[in-house]
């Protein structure tokens, strides 16, 4: 039942050193099952295991990151007319989203109602690169 899943936090200090080393949450899952040996004495499911990566990788980011990306976006901004951004942050001051539209966007947009959007937290292959939805309205 999903109310007695848990990662605990001895494992999840391992999680996070296999996401800072590069090893896919695959690998990790799989010898987390043959230590365990079955998925019920595990006590979660691979999916909670992507979640638990997910919100590491939503917390941790590179020193720097988050200036430079708004530094980028205030400059495009700034020389590009039509160029909208938005940054979203949590309660501790971390990016939680970010939103930028330049003009051709927002006239593409008006015109044939369709937008890109991309779920960085939902991987689908072993690369863990980004699913990119492409929505018709």
């Amino acid at each position: 039942m999903r109310t007695y899943r848990e990662i605990n936090s001895e494992l999840k200090v391992m999680i996070d050193v296999h996401v800072k080393n590069g090893i896919f949450v695959r690998s990790t899952y799989d010898a987390l099952l043959h230590t365990y040996g079955t998925v019920e004495d595990m006590c979660f499911t691979s999916t909670d295991l992507w979640n638990c990566v997910s919100s590491v990788k939503r917390i941790e980011m590179f020193p720097g990151d988050a200036v430079v990306m708004h530094e980028w976006l205030r400059d495009q901004s700034i020389s590009k007319p039509g160029f909208f951004f938005d940054i979203e942050l949590d309660d501790e001051r971390r990016i939680q989203s970010v939103f930028w539209a330049d003009a051709v966007m927002i006239s593409d947009y008006a015109k044939f109602g369709d937008f890109v959007s991309f779920d960085t937290t939902y991987r689908t292959n072993d690369t863990a690169r980004p699913l990119g939805i492409f929505v018709d309205s």
